[in-house]
């Protein structure tokens, strides 16, 4: 009877243990995703003058998907868990409208060969799998179709064929015009690439400029934007991998930011930015009213003028967040405050130059979005960003921090081997007490 109470006590304590492992991974692996991601908003884009319908758009860039060469199985294996678990979270949360992928879907996509980008593709499409309601655009990325002088017309082909994008390509969702721009297009080399990016860029002005007033219509012309938008005008969003130029992230703060170490370092034009020439004609022939780019896995907020002239120290714009140095969020003090509403004086002021009622330049704000993978980045993030015709609101959601998730299993296993020790000593108690009343005799 005794060996059956035994066995019975013995059972129980190894279910429970198994019962505290099972729970302890199911809320790493899973809960702790919706824990940190529900606290994300969507932002307030009611500061425009002119208000519209909001398109809540979700903005990741970077996943950097690894193929058959670099890095090792397991690390491929947790990565793309830890980016399906936190993309999942947040579109079963939050339910964006449109999400957009600011390029480097794939680590070596410039590399692999057609079966292997058929593999690709469809580990993409299984991962950041989405709702029939939910619209997608995608931008290519230098690991996506190789950098500029490795391009050939298969790459760029095979993935603007996958992903329905191409050198340039206009969207419009509840009129709202999004403009994607291949950054490896942009050299201005008359390459079969660039060719076909400056001439879809400038039919892009020219239609613009109709609907605005401020040109002539060609009514017998290829029309380029959209003929389902209601032929409104609105400032177009730009979507693009390399960054517009800047000299470095030097300028960039917040907890998603570029190491201090690293944001000294010069960016290199057509490497790490787009050159000073392509990003003038960037801004000249689309005038947008936000520039959304990636490429170099760390969160940075500039603005840029248009037309050009010598920005003072104070072009960073004021996140639409604040964090501490260790992810939390700081209250809104009253030095924030005044940078954002100087910052909405300016955005009202630069409509009001579009429209030609004042002689300002315009304001043109650039959200670099920080890598989505934990492999290229200790604190990824995404944005989520509330946009109409005519304004918008910018908020980068933190996901989960991948040494929250091993203290959580250390501190678990812990525990774990402290209840496994508890029992054994309970099991040895009676020998102990035999041995010590031996001793007494």
């Amino acid at each position: 009877m005794r060996a059956k109470l035994y066995s019975l006590k013995k059972s129980s304590f190894f279910f429970k243990l198994l019962a505290f492992a099972f729970v302890t991974f199911l809320y790493c692996e899973f809960l702790h995703y919706y824990t940190t991601i529900f606290f994300c908003t969507w932002p307030d884009s009611s500061n425009a003058a002119v208000q519209g319908e909001v398109v809540r758009t979700m903005v990741v860039a970077d996943t950097h998907l690894l193929g058959s060469r670099n890095g090792h199985w397991f690390d491929k294996l947790r990565r793309e868990w830890q980016m399906h678990r936190a993309f999942q979270t947040a579109v079963f949360l939050h339910s964006p409208d449109l999400v957009i992928f600011l390029g480097d879907l794939f680590d070596e996509g410039k590399w692999c060969s057609t079966e292997e980008f058929s593999e690709y593709v469809k580990r993409f499409s299984t991962i950041f799998a989405l709702p029939n309601a939910t619209q997608l655009i995608v931008v290519a990325g230098n690991h996506d179709i190789g950098f500029h002088y490795s391009i050939n017309p298969a790459l760029a082909g095979r993935f603007e064929v996958a992903f329905r994008t191409a050198s340039v390509s206009a969207v419009s969702v509840r009129g709202v015009l999004f403009v994607g721009v291949n950054s490896m297009a942009m050299h201005g080399d008359d390459c079969f690439l660039c060719a076909d990016a400056t001439k879809k860029l400038k039919q892009l002005h020219k239609e613009l400029q109709c609907r605005q007033g401020a040109g002539p219509c060609d009514a017998e012309a290829e029309k380029f934007l959209p003929a389902d938008d209601g032929h409104a005008f609105s400032r177009p969003v730009l979507l693009q991998h390399y960054p517009l130029y800047r000299e470095s992230d030097k300028h960039c703060d917040g907890y998603d930011a570029a190491p201090p170490g690293s944001r000294d370092l010069l960016f290199r034009e057509r490497w790490e930015c787009l050159s000073q020439q392509a990003s003038q004609q960037l801004l000249s022939l689309l005038q947008p009213q936000l520039v959304l780019s990636g490429h170099t896995h760390h969160g940075c907020t500039t603005l840029h003028m248009h037309p050009p002239r010598v920005i003072d120290a104070n072009q960073v714009l004021a996140p639409d967040n604040s964090f501490s140095e260790d992810g939390d969020a700081l209250p809104e003090d009253a030095e924030y405050a005044a940078a954002e509403r100087d910052y909405v004086d300016r955005q009202q002021a630069a409509a009001a130059a579009l429209r030609g009622e004042v002689d300002e330049p315009l304001i043109i704000p650039e959200y670099s979005v920080p890598s989505f993978s934990w492999r290229n980045k200790k604190n990824p993030t995404f944005a989520m960003v509330s946009i109409t015709a005519d304004s918008h609101g910018v908020y980068r959601c933190e996901m989960p921090r991948e040494q929250t998730v091993v203290l959580l299993y250390c501190a678990s296993f812990c525990l774990f081997l402290l209840s496994f020790v508890r029992r054994k000593l309970w099991w040895l108690a009676p020998v102990y007490n035999v041995i010590m009343r031996r001793a007494e005799r």
